[in-house]
């Protein structure tokens, strides 16, 4: 009885803390989620290897992409019908991922579910959220299912790199992919037109795009050559082009954009900024009151480095547009061709009852019926290399507005290896707050210099990871 009383308290006390932290930092501390995931009441003790394959009915909580409102609806729907037929015995409720106005955010909600000991089986995420679920231990470790199964899944067929996001040596292949989105450099045609300057187009590098944006900048009315948010991926793409990374290859402790590599492309987007004024600050993007890719297409913008996602979106909100832009690669580095791609994703839950159904769920993700409604219903670009033309061909089927465009741009890094994902920290969502600080400092502000700002934001960095090691 002391044993019991002692385990319940453990997981109270663990319990207010987590929450506490949670809706007051937007995280979980790292291995207070497994203990959590491991105590909850009625929780499995194993991962997915630890289901039955019996032919017993079954209800899967299927936590999809997007509020109520996206066409994930439409998708989901579809696809649960289509994996009732292969698995009848198996129901899937897809759940749409909605936040409160004003209050919690649908991240939250499924990690107070998760930590309560219920929540959805199987969950789409993306960006650093998936990561951080995976390394504090809230999803399943995929490995032994990967190799029991391993020909059901097209492992060969995704970006090697992309894998490894979601990839631990203590928490296993703990997610795999939604899809994944790349960037690409949408243009204004008609802009380029008037000043008779060629299209972007494979044969571009840096120094043939910062020769077109300065034709085509006008700040002072309002007309800028190039816009890319300075968030942390969108500026990895230059920096890799340019030979360096944001986060040492070999050590996650350890920032990397403080290489002469990394500093010359953080010097070149600063000069385009405010040294030729041709790139575009986010301020003067806010001053439009309109999104970026719509300030493209009104001819504000002339070049934008942007992702695939947003094509169905763009036609939707301006399809009287359509005819103003295009897209191409993004113009070769002078080290490499490069490009981001996304890191969405489908994690199994690992306090799951039904693991073996979440698995097969997961799997019926990975193949070809469901990247066809994913494709031509939500507009994702699949993970798959194989599937690359196939997404080119269903998305100009799909949205005739799209015939005309270059959509292909977008597969070419899939298809080439040089997409590559987003790079993580350990202490990740610390260390990412450094890099908004300095590029706060340095681009939206210019009151420090790129050097001494980056370098010293790496030795912060370094001194933050070192710490929690």
């Amino acid at each position: 009885m002391q044993v019991r009383r002692t385990k319940q308290t453990t997981h109270t006390a663990l319990a207010t803390m987590t929450r506490r932290r949670m809706f007051g930092r937007g995280a979980v501390p790292l291995g207070v989620a497994a203990a959590l995931a491991a105590c909850a009441p009625g929780a499995a003790q194993q991962g997915p290897a630890g289901g039955t394959r019996t032919k017993q009915p079954v209800t899967l909580r299927w936590s999809t992409w997007g509020n109520d409102k996206n066409p994930m609806v439409e998708a989901a729907a579809k696809g649960a019908a289509l994996f009732k037929e292969k698995l009848p015995h198996v129901t899937v409720e897809p759940e749409p991922q909605v936040s409160t106005p004003g209050g919690q955010s649908w991240r939250d909600k499924i990690l107070a579910k998760w930590l309560s000991g219920t929540g959805p089986d199987v969950s789409g995420n993306c960006c650093a959220s998936l990561p951080d679920w995976g390394r504090q231990g809230l999803l399943a470790d995929m490995t032994p299912l990967l190799k029991r199964d391993g020909k059901q899944v097209p492992l060969s067929d995704y970006v090697e790199a992309l894998l490894k996001t979601w990839n631990t040596p203590e928490r296993g292949q703990f997610a795999l992919p939604m899809y994944m989105g790349t960037f690409g450099l949408y243009y204004n045609r008609t802009m380029f037109r008037r000043k008779g300057i060629p299209q972007p187009g494979a044969n571009w590098d840096w120094n043939r795009w910062r020769e077109a944006m300065v034709r085509l900048a006008e700040p002072d009315q309002k007309q800028w050559g190039w816009y890319v948010a300075m968030n942390f991926p969108r500026p990895g793409i230059s920096i890799r082009q340019n030979g360096g990374w944001q986060v040492d290859l070999k050590d996650n402790t350890k920032a990397a954009w403080d290489s002469p590599e990394a500093l010359n492309a953080l010097q070149w987007m600063h000069d385009r900024m405010w040294q030729d004024r041709t790139m575009a600050k986010a301020a003067d993007i806010s001053s439009l009151g309109v999104s970026a890719y719509i300030a493209l297409s009104q001819g504000s913008l002339a070049t934008l480095t942007e992702g695939s996602w947003i094509l169905a979106r763009w036609v939707k909100e301006a399809p009287e547009q359509a005819d103003q832009w295009d897209v191409a690669v993004l113009p070769k580095g002078p080290a490499r061709r490069d490009t981001g791609a996304t890191i969405d994703g489908w994690a199994i839950w690992q306090g799951s009852k039904h693991s073996e159904g979440a698995w097969e769920l997961v799997k019926f993700l990975q193949g070809d019926q469901w990247q066809e409604l994913a494709v031509t219903i939500v507009g994702h670009q699949p993970a798959r290399k194989s599937w690359q033309d196939r997404y080119v061909e269903l998305t100009k089927k799909g949205i005739p507005q799209l015939a005309d465009k270059n959509i292909a741009a977008f597969a070419d890094g899939t298809k080439k290896d040089y997409a590559r994902p987003e790079q993580f920290f350990k202490e990740d969502n610390e260390s990412k707050k450094v890099w908004s600080a300095t590029v706060s400092a340095v681009f939206t502000k210019n009151e420090k210099s790129v050097v001494d700002a980056f370098r010293a934001a790496a030795q912060q960095v370094n001194a933050i990871n070192a710490a929690a090691r």
